[in-house]
């Protein structure tokens, strides 16, 4: 469905995204792009690793919402 790029660029978006929420930053994914995020409905899950131990997983798994957004 993305090309390796597109899966790197959204991959980079989903670790600023977490970043900027514990920080307390503006959401990087508010911003206007011209990605597959920004044209796809989906949802998305995500699975966080510290040290190659698994801490946790969060997700969204309705695909009613543009890709950009939900990540």
């Amino acid at each position: 469905m993305f090309t390796r790029d597109e899966q790197v660029d959204l991959l980079r978006l989903a670790r600023r995204s977490i970043a900027a929420r514990l920080e307390g930053v503006a959401d990087p994914a508010r911003g206007v792009g011209s990605g597959p995020g920004d044209r796809v409905l989906a949802g998305a899950f995500v699975t966080l690793h510290l040290h190659g131990d698994l801490r946790g997983c969060i997700g969204y798994p309705w695909g009613d919402r543009v890709l950009r957004e939900v990540v």
